[in-house]
């Protein structure tokens, strides 16, 4: 709620501006942080349930050491790095956020992190709108480590996952044995694959779920705010705390970004190569009916399209990401042609 009033206060100062580009930057960086804000916060309480759920699916993902301790170190190993760049996010959050606290320090022309409309023009008021500020913040950086930060680490989870679930069924020799208890064992371990399969495309469903509406949002802000922010850098008559700000604010927008579409496409392209794992099985060994049958609903089952989507408006894979910076720079093409 207070997000809120803060961001009609940061809509309403842009009335005494004078409509200038670099003011319509200011504006746009107070709505979005503040956005962002609200968003994160808005998505964490009301999907509380679903983010325990995910947390509660976590532990019973298949361990890493499966297959060996050589690829648990492995996996390990990559999922240190997901946590390394979690961190790196909360590095990059915190810098901008120190930033924008000290920029009215130095800056005569800037009296708040963000600007917005302080009744009267009083000073104390002035005073409580920046420690507010600076305390949604502080907020920002918390929210950012943990929303983010979960979307990046479960990403990971469910690419390793996939890994683990091919190798298991890759292991699966029919024709290693003709007796008929080894052709049971063979299609109970497919069937124990299958179920599997089945949950960690709910997992995939529960998370897209959680993320969806949020990744709308940070689609429409990355656009916007890239293009006008490349617009500053390369305009000779931005001073050089507004070029600074400008490099602070689309640190942390790129990153967020990169962190959301590049982990979601891996897991679409490990989740489209388990048909061929499941191909791979020497199911022509197999003589009862029934387990060919099986293993031809898997793969049935697997050819199904497993990706993320943005509310269904858009797939959220490196293709989009791509589009989003080349929308964005054509944007800010535009934009620079018609300011000449």
């Amino acid at each position: 709620m207070s997000e809120t009033i803060m961001n009609g206060l940061v809509l309403y100062n842009f009335h005494y501006m004078d409509y200038s580009i670099s003011e319509a930057v200011d504006t746009f960086e107070g709505v979005s942080t503040l956005g962002h804000i609200l968003l994160r916060k808005i998505s964490v309480v009301s999907q509380a349930t679903q983010l325990e759920d995910l947390y509660n699916q976590r532990l019973r993902f298949w361990k890493y050491d499966m297959f060996g301790k050589e690829k648990g170190d492995k996996y390990r190993k990559r999922m240190t790095i997901c946590a390394y760049l979690s961190r790196g996010l909360l590095i990059v959050t915190f810098t901008t956020a120190v930033f924008l606290g000290i920029r009215p320090i130095f800056v005569e022309s800037k009296t708040l992190p963000e600007p917005l409309f302080v009744p009267g023009n009083n000073k104390f008021l002035k005073i409580f709108f920046y420690v507010a500020e600076m305390f949604y913040l502080c907020e920002l950086i918390l929210l950012t480590s943990f929303y983010d930060g979960t979307f990046l680490m479960m990403c990971g989870e469910l690419e390793i996952q996939f890994q683990i679930l091919k190798m298991a069924i890759r292991s699966i020799k029919i024709g290693e044995d003709s007796t008929l208890e080894h052709e049971e064992t063979c299609c109970n371990q497919l069937k124990s694959c299958s179920l599997y399969h089945l949950f960690l495309k709910k997992v995939h469903h529960n998370l897209n779920k959680t993320f969806s509406i949020f990744v709308v949002f940070q689609y429409g802000v990355s656009v916007v705010g890239i293009c006008i922010n490349l617009f500053i850098l390369n305009s000779e008559e931005s001073t050089l705390t507004q070029k600074m700000t400008a490099i602070m604010y689309m640190q942390p927008v790129s990153l967020q970004l990169a962190f959301i579409f590049i982990p979601a496409s891996n897991v679409g392209i490990e989740s489209e190569s388990l048909a061929d794992a499941i191909f791979d099985v020497d199911w022509y060994n197999a003589k009862n009916m029934k387990m060919r049958k099986h293993i031809l609903f898997m793969i049935t089952n697997a050819l199904e399209p497993l990706g993320f989507t943005g509310a269904g408006l858009f797939d959220i894979n490196r293709t989009v990401f791509l589009q989003i910076l080349r929308i964005s720079f054509s944007i800010f093409t535009l934009l620079r042609q018609t300011t000449k």
